[in-house]
C-alpha cells in the first residue's frame, strides 16, 4: 500500500493508506451513530393528549417514547385532582375540575450510571359535562 503524507500546520506524518482509512471510517461512524460515550438519548414521540369531560372516567392513549434503554418511567406534573399517571404510561381516573391543564410529561429510561430524560409540554382540557 501506498503512504500517504498527512499535515497539520507545521508537523507531518506518514500514515499507510489502510491506517488512513480507518481513522476516516472512525469518524465518520462516529459523526452520524455517535460515541460510544455518548449518553443515550430518549424522545417522546407523544405530542397531544386527548380532551376529557368532568365527572367521567379518563384514560388517556399510552404515551410513546424512543430511544435510550427500557424500561421507561413517566411522571406527569399539572394533573388535575383525580387524574393520575401512576406507574404505567396512561393518565387515568376522574376529575370534577374543568379548564385547560397545563402538563410536563417526563419520561426516563434505565440507562446507568445516568439516565436520559425527555420532556414534552402538553395541554389537557376538560370540558365541564354537558358543557363546552
Amino acid at each position: 500500500m501506498t503512504d500517504l503524507k498527512v499535515v497539520c500546520g507545521k508537523k507531518s506524518v506518514r500514515l499507510c493508506s489502510a491506517v488512513l482509512l480507518s481513522v476516516v471510517l472512525c469518524l465518520f461512524s462516529q459523526a452520524v451513530f455517535g460515541s460510544p460515550d455518548d449518553p443515550p438519548k430518549v424522545e417522546i414521540v407523544t405530542k397531544t393528549v386527548r380532551d376529557g369531560i368532568a365527572n367521567a372516567n379518563y384514560v388517556s392513549a399510552a404515551f410513546e417514547a424512543t430511544g435510550g434503554k427500557r424500561p421507561y418511567t413517566w411522571t406527569a406534573t399539572g394533573l388535575p385532582e383525580g387524574l393520575s399517571f401512576g406507574d404505567s404510561d396512561i393518565i387515568h381516573g376522574k376529575t370534577s375540575q374543568s379548564g385547560n391543564f397545563p402538563l410536563v410529561i417526563t419520561v426516563t429510561d434505565n440507562s446507568k450510571p445516568t439516565p436520559a430524560k425527555a420532556t414534552v409540554n402538553l395541554t389537557l382540557k376538560i370540558t365541564p359535562k354537558g358543557g363546552s
